[in-house]
């Protein structure tokens, strides 16, 4: 019974670390991808893919806007993720 309760044990801490680092990866991701020169935030990006919904007023973003957002900060996440996951995997 001993070794049953060390094994739940085992298993509850490492899936409280991993969902501390997975909450970890998006809070980064959420910075890399939001943070920099060009005015992109969480609104304006969903009032772009959703053309009905308004938060007071709020424009889409411009055609250049869109570029940086899925050109190069978007790519760059999720290709540093997709990188990090494969090397985290053990042959």
């Amino acid at each position: 019974m001993n070794s049953i309760n060390n094994i739940y044990q085992y298993n509850s801490k490492k899936v409280f670390k991993i969902l501390i680092a997975l909450f970890i990866l998006l809070f980064v991701s959420y910075i890399s991808i939001f943070k920099g020169i060009a005015d992109i935030n969480l609104k304006r990006v969903l009032v772009t893919i959703f053309k009905n919904l308004s938060f007071n007023n709020t424009e889409p973003l411009s055609p250049r806007e869109i570029v940086v957002f899925l050109d190069l900060r978007l790519a760059r996440v999720v290709l540093g993720s997709v990188a990090g996951f494969l090397l985290a995997i053990e042959l």
